[in-house]
């Protein structure tokens, strides 16, 4: 049962520190939007989360070392949330 309208935002979250911080936001019962270069990388963690954890996962393939990346990453969370907290 995930926690209905509450997120983390875990950015590298396919590997190393940020892969760690996601795993204990999931059992911790938050639901999750994680951040990485890779879609490929990222859809897999995103199932692991959900079938181990069964929160929610939104995936955002960004390369935050981009300038433009770090924007739009912004933005997209921005209208995201939005539209999960109506729902």
């Amino acid at each position: 049962m995930s926690n209905s309208g509450i997120y983390a935002l875990i950015t590298g979250a396919t590997t190393g520190i940020g892969y760690e911080l996601a795993k204990l936001f999931a059992q911790d019962n938050y639901n999750l939007v994680i951040v990485a270069r890779s879609q490929d990388d990222l859809e897999s963690k995103a199932h692991e989360f959900k079938q181990e954890y069964g929160v929610e996962v939104v995936t955002i393939a960004k390369d935050l070392f981009k300038r433009e990346d770090a924007f739009a990453l912004c933005e997209e969370v921005s209208s995201k949330v939005f539209r999960l907290m109506s729902l």
